[in-house]
């Protein structure tokens, strides 16, 4: 029998969030008789890391102090060559440069970087350094079409080495779609009228996120219809600005800000509306989460959104910043609720064929199975 394959999933940290849930998803997932996964870490602790290691997985961390410790490369091609991986999997960014280098310079036999979102963010040191990074890479992992994009067209990487795989989403641990006593419940727990449609966004209160599109649309579908509501679950910077807003607008008693939530898939259960209108996204599980949950979504023509949503399907795209195009497909949807039910029928079936767990997990196996040459069990 010949040994399982080691891997080396490096990380910039195991909080809450989107690479985080993906990472550890990933790590307990594998095929542990085929693969042995070891999860690297540049700080210490985190939400998954108590969640990692109650799944046997172990756990190194070679904290990252500062911005730009560059001290941080030697200790990690110790820790490589101590491991002895075939394969070092860096996810986001900070991982993919600090770890790509350092994977290099210990001769680990594959590396494998990754990116979830556009860089917008990035001048032209980052695209410069990361076009050297990421060529020498044997697979560049994107999570959507739109990332890809992004880094071909934007970044100088080579399409040849890019492979596109979505998320995946664990489907057991959502609930099915609420009755109407269930969602009735979750109501009165969040503050929200006992009856009307409910339009709901999940979201860091972050500019990225878009929140005052949202504001605007809400805005203009209260002045014509007076027994909708809206629910903002997610916390961050621009909450109290964003509240403020919202009073300006004349909407205060309309808009429920409910914070980080730990049950997510209840507040889903009493929305009529899921909507996402980001200015931009790598592939948004809160999106295919809500997909998951039946309801019809009206999201922005960006990044893995395109990837998600069929639109006359399972719910509209519109551009970045159009308020008005945005409030008008929530009006359509929520006086419509037999087109609401179907859209969201179908949006819940395309999530359990594209983007379900297994389905996440298949591809990842074979992807690391090709890059060994099968010499995985």
């Amino acid at each position: 029998m010949k040994r399982r394959l080691k891997i080396v999933l490096l990380i910039r940290q195991l909080i809450l969030g989107g690479a985080e849930s993906q990472t550890y998803e990933l790590a307990k997932g594998l095929d542990k008789d085929k693969f042995e996964v070891v999860v690297c870490s540049l700080q210490q602790g985190g939400y998954f890391a108590p969640k990692l290691q109650a799944e046997g997985i172990p756990i190194r961390v070679v904290e990252k102090r500062w911005r730009y410790d560059a001290t941080v490369v030697p200790r990690l091609v110790s820790l490589f060559r101590r491991e002895n991986p075939q394969i070092v999997h860096c996810v986001m960014w900070t991982a993919n440069m600090w770890g790509g280098l350092a994977a290099k310079l210990a001769g680990v036999p594959h590396l494998v970087v990754s990116t979830r979102s556009t860089g917008v963010w990035k001048n032209w040191l980052h695209y410069s350094t990361g076009a050297l990074v990421f060529n020498r890479a044997d697979v560049i992992l994107a999570n959507s079409s739109g990332v890809r994009n992004y880094m071909v067209e934007k970044e100088g990487i080579l399409p040849e080495k890019i492979q596109t795989i979505y998320n995946g989403l664990d489907l057991s641990r959502l609930c099915e779609p609420f009755n109407g006593e269930e969602a009735l419940r979750m109501r009165m727990e969040l503050g929200l009228p006992r009856s009307g449609p409910v339009v709901g966004i999940v979201a860091n209160l972050s500019p990225q996120k878009d929140y005052p599109t949202f504001l605007k649309a809400a805005k203009r579908i209260a002045g014509i219809d007076e027994n909708v509501s809206f629910l903002i679950v997610g916390d961050g910077e621009l909450r109290r600005s964003l509240e403020a807003m919202a009073d300006r607008f004349g909407i205060a008693d309309r808009v429920v800000f409910a914070g980080m939530r730990n049950d997510v898939d209840r507040c889903l259960g009493c929305m009529d509306v899921f909507v996402l209108c980001s200015v931009r996204e790598g592939f948004s599980n809160a999106l295919i989460e809500a997909m998951a949950a039946g309801l019809p979504v009206v999201a922005t023509k960006v990044g893995g959104n395109t990837d998600a949503v069929e639109p006359g399907e399972s719910g509209f795209l519109v551009q970045v910043g159009d308020s008005e195009a945005l409030a008008d497909y929530i009006l359509r949807l929520v006086r419509d609720p037999g087109e609401s039910r179907t859209m969201g029928q179908r949006g819940r079936m395309r999530v359990k064929r594209d983007f379900a767990m297994p389905a996440f997990l298949s591809r990842m196996e074979n992807l690391y199975d090709e890059l060994s040459g099968g010499k995985s069990l």
